[in-house]
């Protein structure tokens, strides 16, 4: 289980989180909503280790996380995405996967649920901005990450590749731990049990524990 504890964060004096707290269970899906300056990339960034909370905690399981960012079982997905420039897509993917013995097998499932076969050769510099996002979230999802973190996963994605990717993601996350940030809340939903709206740094509503 996934515990945020009082959670507040300060940069130069303007609070950006303001005494957030939530708990998600182990394989629930949960979307943050709001809109740009709500908070919610920042929220993401601290329970990835990427940034560090200015009072309160975050726990999984009932310990604290590690403060180094790659200790942690979480993958994040920016909104932009970021990969290596000087890899293929298929070793900017290849580099998340921890199980040598599987990462030909991880890389062909997810290249082909996300659409992206055909670029696998293929650098970054090289793709558009749909291909882009499209190998961002191959790569959080070859981690084999406990807690995966997307936010505005559906970004630089056409009408019709929004659809293929929710289905996959569907798939994809059955057993996992999600947390989607995103203001396209009628898509979001279709991944979402819950959902926590922030507005002006601190929760406005939630669904949690209806």
């Amino acid at each position: 289980m996934l515990e945020i504890n009082n959670l507040y964060k300060d940069f130069d004096g303007k609070t950006i989180l303001n005494d957030i707290s939530f708990k998600l269970r182990e394989g629930g899906k949960l979307g943050f909503f709001g809109e740009n300056a709500s908070g919610k990339t920042t929220l993401l960034k601290i329970i990835a280790g990427l940034e560090e909370e200015s009072l309160g905690s975050v726990l999984m399981d009932g310990k604290p996380l590690p403060k180094q960012a790659h200790q942690r079982d979480v993958s994040l997905s920016f909104q932009m995405p970021v990969l290596w420039e000087h890899m293929k897509v298929k070793d900017n993917i290849a580099y998340a996967i921890k199980d040598e013995s599987k990462k030909e097998e991880i890389i062909s499932f997810l290249a082909k649920g996300f659409k992206i076969e055909n670029i696998l050769d293929s650098y970054p510099s090289d793709l558009s901005g749909g291909q882009a996002k499209r190998v961002d979230l191959a790569r959080a999802f070859a981690s084999g990450a406990k807690l995966i973190l997307l936010d505005e996963p559906f970004s630089y994605i056409d009408k019709a590749g929004k659809t293929e990717i929710i289905d996959f993601i569907r798939v994809l996350s059955k057993d996992i731990t999600l947390i989607i940030a995103s203001h396209d809340e009628d898509l979001a939903f279709k991944l979402c049990e819950d959902y926590l709206r922030l507005e002006d740094t601190v929760i406005i509503e939630t669904s949690l524990g209806d």
